[in-house]
């Protein structure tokens, strides 16, 4: 049996199963191409938000850190869930969940101050963060329709 490319699964998946180049496969195709376009779209637009949100967290804010890591938490959610809605209520109440367990953890905690310290400092700066953002956006979700 053929491996399939972690490069284009969709493609060779098509291939393997004798569609592509037919209108269904080609209807797939246009929609991941359109999807991927989104995915840079939303990905710029995060990366703008979370330095322009992390711009504004006061110098000499003693919770400077956590904050800095928040906007980072819900930019980095906001592409993996392609939900650009950050104010919602319950998209707040996730990303409450996920830095509560995130500080729970002693190991991940120290990751998640390491990364607000280097973004906080410059050392990760707005075109990496874009890149990620995008990187996170394009990343093909489950379904989880039944």
């Amino acid at each position: 049996m053929s491996s399939i490319s972690k490069t284009n699964p969709l493609v060779e998946i098509l291939e393997l199963q004798g569609l592509r180049g037919k209108p269904a496969a080609e209807s797939v195709l246009k929609v991941e191409r359109k999807r991927k376009k989104r995915a840079g779209a939303l990905g710029a637009w995060t990366a703008d938000y979370v330095v322009k949100r992390i711009a504004t967290i006061e110098a000499d804010d003693p919770k400077r850190e956590h904050k800095a890591y928040r906007v980072f938490l819900e930019g980095t959610l906001a592409c993996l869930t392609a939900s650009p809605d950050v104010a919602e209520p319950g998209f707040q109440a996730v990303v409450d969940r996920v830095q509560q367990a995130l500080q729970d953890d002693a190991e991940l905690g120290q990751a998640s101050k390491r990364v607000a310290q280097q973004i906080l400092s410059g050392a990760i700066g707005v075109e990496a963060l874009q890149k990620l953002f995008e990187a996170q956006a394009k990343t093909p979700r489950p379904s989880i329709s039944g």
